[in-house]
């Protein structure tokens, strides 16, 4: 195909502008994503009445909104520009994120988390299609890689950054941050230029979109529940049955259609990364993010730290998966996906039988704690950004809005299970025993461990699908 003069490559200014924006927008929609968990023990506190099955929804109803409308923000972004959806993200993000801060109920704090949430897949969808562009395909593993390791950072750095606001403000203000930052954001988009597909196929798939929201949701309802309602109740057994009746439903709907997400069958692009990489990614974010809230319970519960020292817990985490995703992501482009993947997956695996073995109540940071930080930090490094580079090698341009969706909305799902998992355990008794986090830690290192094989079979595509955007781009 011949590029015309619009779809050549954007002028340097513009190049580096779109890479700050790109870069920004993923660490404050991820550290939004994060940064509620170190703060979960104070809101908890300013709504005593609340029981914490109930309360946990603050978190998951991000998760799971964020997840479900990443796809189709994604084909949004495609088709109607990516500057344009990711602006409508931002000023959705914070506006919403005002309403967090001024909420004076549960009801009404969930509900403008859920605004918050479809701000942030706006944003979230189109900050790395506007960025992949800017790439050639031989290293597009390390583009990804920054802006995975963008958002890596701010999910480990949130709880850091949560910790010093509630320890010195409340956690209102971890909200409120938002607001600034949003803005700054709007501001710097004057030099991002426009991007998108004129023939980008069908808009959203609907049915599939509904049915693996609602499977997921009601699966999280199932879980974090069943505790209380027990777990050979009707209402919990329902829960379940529904979630995974829609779940197959929505497979199957994908399978059987040729015009909806498995559009890519059609254009003759091979999906298999595409499906290893976000089933990888959903295990392995089931295990991260639970991993994160059940650390920052175990430490405020167990060790009696306060919020902000619950925070400065992951801050070696932080720190080492913001030195390990780049040059993951720059061996990924060289060798191969799965050569970084593998052992970061056994890292973090280790991390947590470390802090089976080695972590109670009477234990110490250095001694105990600090080792199997840094191994999972260097295990989520490795990992996650390197299988969201994995999800968008093989597709072209004009798709990477949708398959970035795909791969974002996969690692909410996982963060949607693996927080409502532990939110279940912890809240079967008032009075828990360092051996129920240790359970905790083995089911979700076993998790992440279960997300390798996928990981096996990712082979490098790099020259399955030519590298011209074919792209219709405003300057």
């Amino acid at each position: 195909m011949q590029i015309s003069a619009a779809d050549a490559p954007p002028l340097a200014g513009k190049r580096a502008s779109t890479i700050a924006v790109a870069l920004i927008a993923a660490f404050m929609a991820y550290l939004d994503a994060t940064i509620l968990i170190v703060a979960f023990p104070s809101v908890s506190m300013s709504f005593p009445h609340t029981p914490l099955s109930r309360l946990s929804w603050v978190l998951d109803a991000y998760y799971i909104v964020f997840a479900a409308l990443l796809v189709p923000a994604g084909r949004f972004a495609d088709l109607y520009g990516r500057r344009r959806i990711f602006a409508v993200g931002v000023a959705l993000f914070v506006a919403s994120s005002a309403a967090c801060a001024a909420a004076g109920s549960v009801g009404v704090l969930i509900t403008a988390r859920v605004f918050q949430a479809a701000g942030a897949a706006g944003l979230n969808a189109a900050s790395l299609a506007l960025l992949l562009p800017h790439f050639g395909r031989s290293s597009r593993a390390t583009a990804v890689s920054l802006w995975g390791g963008a958002a890596a950072l701010a999910a480990t750095v949130g709880p850091v950054f949560g910790g010093l606001l509630v320890h010195h403000a409340n956690w209102r203000w971890i909200f409120l941050v938002n607001v600034p930052i949003g803005l700054a954001v709007l501001l710097m988009l004057r030099g991002v230029g426009e991007a998108k597909n004129r023939d980008a196929g069908i808009l959203i798939d609907v049915p599939t979109m509904i049915g693996v929201s609602a499977g997921i949701a009601a699966l999280t309802t199932g879980v974090i529940e069943g505790g209380n309602w027990g777990w050979t109740d009707l209402r919990t057994l329902l829960c379940l049955l529904v979630g995974g009746v829609a779940l197959l439903f929505a497979a199957d709907w994908t399978i059987r259609r040729r015009d909806g997400i498995s559009e890519h069958a059609v254009a003759g692009i091979d999906r298999k990364p595409l499906l290893l990489s976000n089933v990888g990614t959903l295990l392995f974010g089931f295990s991260f993010y639970g991993l994160m809230l059940a650390l920052v319970l175990f430490v405020t519960v167990h060790w009696h730290y306060t919020s902000l020292q619950a925070g400065l817990v992951l801050t070696p985490a932080a720190l080492t998966t913001a030195l390990v995703a780049l040059p993951a992501g720059k061996v990924a482009d060289r060798v191969g996906h799965r050569v970084p993947i593998l052992p970061g997956g056994v890292l973090f695996f280790l991390g947590t039988l470390w802090l089976a073995a080695h972590v109670d109540s009477t234990s110490g940071f250095f001694a105990n704690l600090l080792p199997a930080v840094l191994l999972t930090g260097a295990g989520i490094g490795m990992v996650g950004p390197t299988l969201a580079g994995a999800s968008v090698e093989s597709m072209p341009d004009k798709y990477f809005g949708t398959a970035n969706s795909l791969n974002s909305a996969s690692r909410q799902f996982g963060a949607a299970l693996g927080t409502a998992t532990v939110i279940a355990i912890v809240s079967q008794g008032h009075s828990l025993s360092s051996t129920h986090f240790h359970a905790i830690w083995l089911i979700l290192g076993i998790v992440a461990l279960l997300s390798m094989p996928f990981a096996i079979s990712l082979t490098r595509s790099t020259d399955a699908v030519p590298e011209n955007n074919q792209m219709h781009s405003a300057q």
